[in-house]
Parts: structure tokens; C-alpha cells; sequence
């Protein structure tokens, strides 16, 4: 376990706690939002002292800022296994695949997701979804280039990565249609901006 924003524990013990920590604050967040989270009902929840969740987190910035790279990490990374498979895969399923995964992973954390949307990208050194998206899927347009569109890679690389997140981040705030009709729009709208059919 390695901190971003806090100082990365070395024994096993403290590492647990630094995980109730964080599951602590994860809840509390969803829970109350973050203006009235505080660092007692972070520990409350997390079942330890105030003091150690000020051993490791200075305040609730880093707290949430921890808690946005975790989810941004875990996002890039089954992102990352899903483009790493065959490259020949057909676009539209693999537009399909890949929208369905971040709508699914934001759907399931719903409150979290919407605190983390509204404070996280303002706290400084906080990893970007967007950029990080848009660098994985490169490799992948390029390899496809002769199909798509868009002149350049780079340019379809951010548009993309900025209209799935885009979508995510306003499913998370209810009312919103459902995963699979927000799906079926956003891959319509994906493959019309690419100019491949959704077969």
C-alpha cells in the first residue's frame, strides 16, 4: 500500500487501519456529503480514534482525494484489461464493453461517486479519469485508424474519454435512465462521432 495523499503505513497492522480508514470515510462521505463529514464520524465509522486517522490523513482533503484515486485506479485498471485484449475485436463491441464497465462501476457506488465528482477534481495532485482514459484508448484508435473518422487520434482519444465520463457522472445523480438504455445511446453516439456502424 502506497499513499498519494497521506503517510504510507509500513506494518501490516497499520495498514489495516489505514483501509477501515478509508472505508470509514468512503461511507461518511456518501452518507452525509462532504461539507458535514467530519474527521470523528470518520472514525466512528471506521472504528478507531481520532488520532489515528490524523496519523495518516492530515484532513478530509486528503481523505477524499485518496479515496478519488482509488476509484480512478481501479477504473484505468479494468480499463486497461479490457483494451489490452485482442486488438481486432470489432469497435462497436468494444465501445460497447467499455461504456458498459464505467457506467457499471460508477451505478455501483452512487453517492460516493457524486461527492467525489463535486470536490475531488478541485484538490491538488488528484489523478485525472479523463486523461488517463483518453491515453489508453490511443494505442487502440490507432490501431484501428483505417475504419475511423476523426483525423486525429488524439483529438477522438479525449472527446471519447470526455463524453463517457461525462455520461457516468451525471448517471450517478438520480433521476437517470438505466445502465442499459444509457449504454445504447452513448454507443449510438460513439460510433456515429467515429463513423463506424454499431453492428
Amino acid at each position: 500500500m502506497e499513499l498519494r495523499h497521506g503517510r504510507t503505513p509500513t506494518q501490516q497492522r497499520a495498514r489495516d487501519r489505514v483501509e477501515r480508514v478509508l472505508d470509514g470515510a468512503a461511507v461518511v462521505f456518501a452518507e452525509c456529503g462532504y461539507a458535514k463529514a467530519t474527521t470523528n464520524r470518520i472514525a466512528k465509522e471506521a472504528g478507531v480514534h481520532v488520532p489515528s486517522v490524523y496519523q495518516y490523513f492530515p484532513n478530509k482533503d486528503a481523505l477524499l482525494a485518496e479515496i478519488w484515486d482509488r476509484h480512478v485506479d481501479a477504473l484505468i485498471g479494468a480499463l486497461q484489461g479490457m483494451l489490452s485484449s485482442p486488438a481486432e475485436a470489432p469497435v462497436p463491441e468494444t465501445a460497447r464493453l467499455y461504456i458498459t464497465l464505467v457506467l457499471e462501476m460508477h451505478a455501483a457506488a452512487p453517492d460516493l461517486l457524486s461527492v467525489l465528482y463535486q470536490e475531488g477534481p478541485r484538490l491538488p495532485g488528484v489523478r485525472s479519469l479523463r486523461d488517463e482514459a483518453a491515453a489508453l484508448l490511443v494505442p487502440y484508435l490507432e490501431h484501428h485508424r483505417a475504419l475511423l473518422r476523426p483525423g486525429s487520434i488524439d483529438v477522438a482519444a479525449f472527446v471519447l474519454a470526455s463524453a463517457v465520463e461525462g455520461v457516468a457522472r451525471q448517471a450517478v445523480v438520480p433521476p437517470a435512465p438505466s445502465i442499459e438504455a444509457l449504454t445504447d445511446e452513448v454507443v449510438a453516439l460513439v460510433t456515429s462521432y467515429l463513423g463506424i456502424s454499431d453492428v
